[in-house]
């Protein structure tokens, strides 16, 4: 039988197609480097486009973020690890536990809180972003 003489692709458009023939570019397409990866990807892909269909948002975009977050802390059941511990050596924290709710901030009135908000921000000095010195290498041989 032998191989195919023409490979069809999942997506060639126009716009892309009419610019690379007048400027001489030729197409290549190759497979993937590493097959067997392929099903990998493609459970990542499925668990992340049901995530965020399950979010109910009217951009997908919005989601997005969150569901990262959430694939990220689940337990994987195979390993008993998450994602985040097998990159990071650690869990990932969310925003609510850095909030401590038996914090004496829990118990302040208004007025309290943003007098001590905005001492806190008086006391904050800003970081220089360029270095105040700047070593030029030079060779030693000119």
């Amino acid at each position: 039988m032998g191989s195919k003489l023409r490979l069809p692709c999942q997506f060639e458009s126009e716009l892309f197609r009419y610019p690379a023939t007048r400027l001489g570019i030729t197409r290549f397409r190759t497979t993937a480097y590493h097959l067997q990866a392929n099903g990998l990807a493609k459970r990542c892909h499925r668990q992340l486009k049901s995530s965020v269909s399950a979010a109910n948002v009217s951009q997908w975009t919005d989601a997005f973020p969150l569901v990262l977050l959430c694939v990220h802390k689940a337990v994987k059941a195979d390993i008993g690890y998450t994602a985040a511990q097998l990159v990071y050596g650690t869990t990932l924290r969310i925003p609510g536990e850095f909030v401590d709710p038996s914090s004496s901030l829990m118990n302040m009135d208004l007025t309290s809180y943003t007098n001590r908000l905005a001492n806190t921000m008086r006391s904050i000095k800003p970081a220089s972003f360029r270095p105040q010195s700047i070593d030029v290498f030079v060779q030693l041989d000119l």
